[in-house]
């Protein structure tokens, strides 16, 4: 945070502990502070293309920042299957399920992980994760960085941002543009943007039925897992 901060990007200051660490182990946590950062969430961006570029501008410029530093940020301990490897995912799940997430695994092992296309990533910059202020983003919680492919990283905002396919593709080509502004991503890297998308979808799907407890299943998250789960076994 103080590297990318430095770098021209806006993040909260974080708070020294008393043993002048950024980040103390309690039990088997890992525990930081910051300073409050005040601001306005993102919203409404169905009407603004210009902040959808600047959204993705500080996403490039996280990036580019990454790919400047590759030698310091290549042995940060936690890599794309950090939690995959450290849960049961498919445990109890539909077995065509189970089969989908499989293929995307063999599919993630096979690509590519050079210093232009992998590095540190953010992992969760969707829009509650920004807050604006005086026409200037903030970026918030970076308790999910770890090394992933770049591609991934920016389908999140986009998989996020909504699940109509128009919006989406209007959400993703101004992205796209405020991203190029800061960094450079080939037409061929973009290509993966979509297969990211797909895998965002079965990943969050996991993820939730994995962590929630029978007490957090409400009838609407209920509703939204059954909803995400028709989308996975019909897409292609």
């Amino acid at each position: 945070m103080e590297l990318v901060h430095k770098e021209g990007v806006r993040t909260p200051k974080p708070i020294r502990s008393m043993n002048g660490m950024t980040v103390e182990t309690v039990e088997h946590l890992y525990v930081m502070a910051t300073q409050f950062v005040s601001g306005e969430p993102l919203e409404g961006l169905e009407q603004k293309p210009l902040q959808i570029q600047q959204f993705g501008r500080v996403l490039g410029r996280l990036h580019e920042i990454a790919k400047r530093h590759t030698k310091a940020f290549q042995s940060y301990p936690l890599a794309w299957d950090h939690d995959i490897s450290h849960r049961q995912f498919t445990t109890g799940i539909n077995q065509e399920i189970q089969q989908k997430w499989q293929c995307y695994m063999e599919k993630l092992q096979k690509l590519p992980k050079d210093a232009s296309v992998y590095g540190l990533v953010h992992h969760d910059l969707h829009h509650e994760n920004v807050l604006i202020r005086d026409g200037g983003m903030t970026v918030l919680d970076f308790g999910d960085l770890r090394l992933s492919w770049f591609a991934y990283d920016v389908a999140i905002p986009i998989y996020h941002a909504t699940d109509a396919t128009t919006y989406r593709q209007f959400f993703k080509t101004h992205f796209l543009k405020g991203y190029r502004m800061e960094t450079h991503m080939s037409e061929d890297v973009e290509q993966w943007i979509d297969f990211f998308l797909s895998y965002r979808r079965i990943y969050s799907y996991l993820y939730f039925y994995d962590v929630l407890t029978p007490e957090q299943l409400t009838p609407s998250t209920k509703q939204a897992l059954a909803k995400m789960k028709e989308n996975i076994l019909n897409q292609e």
